[in-house]
């Protein structure tokens, strides 16, 4: 009977931690959802105007939507500071960093130009451009009121 409570409370150990992660990934795509317009981009301009963040689903446009792309969004919220990586290809994944502070969303993301090099993810909120031609771009955000 002891090993029974034993073996009871090692599963409840081991359960609890990841269903608080995927908690707390649900909370921070919540705290994304909405349309956010883009404010302020460096080092040089970001062509989206627009981001719709809907659970793991993300749309770029132009605010008035004609131009739309669909892509996928993962976040972890633990992270410090906190990660939002873009999938810009089936499978392929851009490195990021956010944050939120009321309406105001703050994303960074690296672009390296050879594409095979999205190991790279930034540690601060610094754009940047190489003569190589990779970029990292800090775009700040606005959220639109309903």
């Amino acid at each position: 009977m002891r090993t029974c409570w034993i073996v009871i409370a090692v599963f409840a150990f081991t359960v609890v931690p990841a269903s608080k992660a995927g908690d707390d990934k649900q909370k921070a795509l919540k705290q994304l959802a909405g349309t956010w317009d883009v404010i302020k981009s460096e080092p040089k301009k970001w062509d989206p105007e627009r981001l719709i963040f809907d659970g793991d689903k993300l749309t770029l446009t132009d605010k008035a939507g004609k131009e739309k792309k669909e892509t996928k969004v993962k976040v972890d919220p633990k992270a410090k500071p906190a990660h939002l990586d873009v999938e810009i290809r089936d499978q392929v994944w851009v490195p990021g960093l956010y944050e939120v502070t009321e309406d105001t969303l703050r994303i960074c993301l690296y672009f390296p130009r050879l594409q095979s090099d999205l190991s790279k993810r930034p540690t601060a909120f610094k754009a940047s451009q190489t003569e190589d031609g990779d970029v990292t771009y800090v775009i700040t955000l606005k959220r639109v009121k309903k």
